[in-house]
């Protein structure tokens, strides 16, 4: 397998930031990396997240629906990166 960072908004996984395999330790920092989400169009607060996901592809790990909030504890990794806030 291989490692996806996966994101999106609220539980609704947009694309891949990453996939690849982790170099060994202590590892390459890769700076910059910029991505477009698509925002809501309902009112209020959106999280804006990402999962760690072990699969083949990034079409896999999408089809996982690793931002969903019912998945098995632990299993992906996810974390809030910011917030969009619709009016």
């Amino acid at each position: 397998c291989t490692a996806e960072i996966v994101y999106g908004v609220g539980e609704v996984a947009q694309g891949c930031l990453y996939l690849g395999t982790p170099d060994t330790y202590p590892g390459v920092t890769t700076l910059g990396k910029t991505f477009n989400v698509k925002v809501p169009s309902t009112r209020g607060v959106h999280e804006v997240r990402i999962a760690h996901i072990e699969e083949l592809t990034c079409d896999m790990a999408l089809a996982k629906d690793p931002l969903a909030a019912m998945m098995p504890p632990g299993r992906p990794t996810q974390a809030r990166i910011g917030v969009i806030i619709v009016r």
